[in-house]
């Protein structure tokens, strides 16, 4: 792909929302509230104009836009350049974030109106959107993981953002720790990499690979794919690394919006799809990662069906949705994984941002069962959210109806290929698992917005709810994502429907193909595309049928009791107890580690050995030879005349 050389809005892309974290952090507290807000909001709103006209140069040139600022890094044969750079792919990607993160700017002078640290919060997401922009604009694997770094520093300061809560500061430390777990494994793949090719850059990564002999490419590629992967599981919240996305919802919710809906927790999969070339070498890396997600996806959406938090409901419907991207990537199918990226982006945002204004109007009140009859006091949240809710459901006509059903069909075509050759099978049992997510999603979502926004009366505190009231900033955020949430997806209309892959086409350079699919493929279309679609949507609507069964009418006495007494008994008490699997990492990992660490490294190492033996060589002839010196240096000035005279005297002594 050809180059445009220099271009400087990349590199005001980057150093807007840089410069608005350092005024803000630096001098924030000094700054009317107003001028913090704009500094904010205008810098991340400049940068997402210069990104929407790189977008525009792209479009039209086919070209890819480059910013080289000379070299970095040199260590022998090695040489990593500070460069930036745009493609059909980041082009995209970096609009999303700047985008939407202009909107959730926008929400959070409102939201976070009355907190006291409002311009240390500006600051940290200003310099979150930087972090995050360097992680797609950079050029190479190195400047690539500095902006991996960045959002994940970020993530831990905005998720302990109170951090004077112990229990949301405990929440900020777990995301960090098990974050620096996968980023342990980026780097070993990173180094398996340089080791290999000698480069960093991703254009020279794909021909010091060709280089490699045939054996070697799929060696190197297998073992790099892994271990990059681990790092994805960190950042995008996958098994086993999802659990601390969770807990992440201790953070102000807007931040819930943007880096756990729309920009960090993508990471995983923007890597994998710039990388889709070392993947294609790897059909075991690929497996593996469709695997992964087809199973996240399933067990996360089991884990959303009795959460009572709202943001907790919708957080494991994050981690599930992250499942069908990782199963789109999976098979090889990249557009169609990054297509919901760009979908999700604005059905899930909109979600948590609908939450957002659900708990700011009931004073921080984030039980369902304390809500109900929402919808009067709350009309513009209550009409996003269900645009929203049908989005990721599936219903036909939204954007998640054509990103995920293009998933799950690629999931299933996967079985006609290469792809298929050594995993006989394995495309049914990667469908099947999407099918029963899809059913499950459109549940538990269709449960939440039932309990909040209908089932009949108010069921909290009354007082709370005569105030509940929407605010401009907040509802107009809402309608643009809602906006975004319904019409999305005609970006990438099927051919089954007379449409175009608009999208698809236009990523097509970056990730060179739409998916491992072959000519027989091919021949499947059009009959048992309609047929799965047609599936999926029976299995959608039927679990809607349910849950307006349970929740639509309203909440009956004896369901309100059961609402209220979860978590039950049975198997029902293991899934509200998200399968126990914290309880079992923290009894198998945790507590062990830090047994281990009390008994080896506090009382063994550091008391024993250091205090006692190490410091000990020093600390006793020092101990001792202090008290011989004391009869010397004891303040007495008679001793001091005796011992002087002694001195006098032994001195001429010796020289007579």
């Amino acid at each position: 792909m050809t180059e445009i050389v220099v271009n400087p809005l990349l590199a005001w892309i980057l150093v807007l929302p840089l410069t608005g974290s350092f005024i803000n952090g630096l001098f924030g507290k000094r700054l009317p509230k107003p001028l913090v807000s704009f500094i904010a909001c205008g810098s991340i709103f400049a940068s997402a104009i210069m990104a929407m006209m790189l977008l525009s140069v792209v479009m039209q040139s086919h070209q890819r836009v480059v910013l080289d600022l000379g070299p970095w890094i040199s260590a022998g044969d090695l040489t990593i350049a500070a460069r930036l750079s745009v493609d059909q792919l980041s082009a995209v990607m970096i609009c999303v974030i700047t985008g939407i993160g202009f909107l959730i700017h926008l929400y959070s002078t409102e939201y976070m109106a009355d907190d006291p640290a409002y311009s240390r919060y500006f600051s940290y997401l200003n310099l979150f959107i930087f972090a995050m922009s360097m992680l797609v604009l950079g050029d190479n694997l190195v400047l690539m993981f500095v902006g991996w770094e960045g959002v994940g520093l970020c993530s831990y300061l905005l998720i302990g953002f109170w951090f004077d809560d112990d229990a949301k500061a405990a929440a900020g430390m777990k995301a960090f720790i098990v974050n620096r777990i996968g980023d342990f494994g980026v780097i070993l793949g990173v180094l398996v990499l340089i080791v290999a090719t000698k480069t960093t850059e991703f254009g020279q990564l794909k021909q010091g690979l060709m280089l490699l002999s045939p054996g070697a490419q799929v060696s190197v590629a297998t073992i790099a794919g892994l271990l990059l992967f681990l790092g994805a599981t960190g950042k995008s919240a996958q098994i086993p690394l999802y659990v601390w996305l969770p807990d992440a919802m201790a953070g102000p919710t807007p931040v819930s919006a943007l880096i756990h809906a729309a920009t960090m927790v993508t990471a995983g999969i923007y890597m994998i799809c710039r990388l889709h070339f070392l993947y294609a070498l790897a059909p075991l890396a690929l497996a593996t990662i469709a695997i992964v997600g087809a199973c996240t996806a399933f067990f996360a959406a089991t884990m959303g069906l009795l959460q009572t938090d709202i943001k907790k409901v919708l957080a494991y419907s994050t981690v599930s949705q992250l499942g069908y991207m990782f199963l789109g990537v999976g098979v090889g199918a990249y557009s169609a994984g990054f297509f919901h990226v760009f979908t999700h982006a604005f059905f899930k945002a909109c979600l948590f941002l609908g939450a957002g204004a659900v708990i700011h109007a009931l004073h921080h009140e984030q039980d369902i069962r304390q809500m109900g009859g929402l919808w009067k006091k709350l009309p513009i949240t209550c009409a996003t959210f269900v645009i929203s809710t049908l989005a990721i459901m599936g219903f036909p006509g939204t954007s998640g109806f054509f990103s995920k059903d293009e998933i799950m069909w690629q999931a299933f075509a996967s079985g006609t290929g290469d792809y298929a050759s050594t995993f006989v099978g394995l495309n049914y049992v990667l469908f099947g698992l999407a099918w029963i997510t899809a059913c499950l999603t459109s549940f538990y979502m269709w449960r939440v917005t039932f309990l909040t926004f209908f089932s009949g009366k108010f069921r909290g505190d009354r007082h709370v709810y005569e105030h509940a009231h929407e605010t401009p900033y907040m509802s107009l955020a809402l309608f643009v994502l809602a906006f975004g949430a319904a019409v999305s997806g005609y970006l990438n209309v099927p051919e089954l429907f007379g449409g175009k892959m608009r999208l698809s086409e236009f990523l097509y350079p970056s990730v060179e193909g739409f998916s491992m699919a072959t000519e027989e493929q091919q021949a499947l279309q059009p009959g048992s595309q309609w047929a799965l679609m047609g599936l999926t949507l029976l299995g959608v609507l039927a679990a809607f049928a349910w849950a307006y069964r349970c929740y639509g009418k309203g909440i009956k006495p004896a369901q309100e009791k059961t609402l209220r007494t979860l978590p039950g008994v049975g198997f029902t008490r293991v899934l509200y107890n998200k399968w126990y699997i914290d309880e079992i990492y923290d009894a198998v990992i945790v507590r062990p580690l830090m047994r281990f660490s009390d008994i080896f490294v506090f009382k063994l190492t550091d008391t024993f050995l250091i205090d006692k033996i190490l410091l000990g060589l020093f600390a006793v002839p020092v101990k001792y030879g202090a008290y011989l010196w004391r009869w010397v240096q004891n303040g007495n000035l008679q001793r001091y005349t005796i011992v002087f005279a002694l001195g006098v005297i032994v001195v001429l002594w010796m020289v007579l």
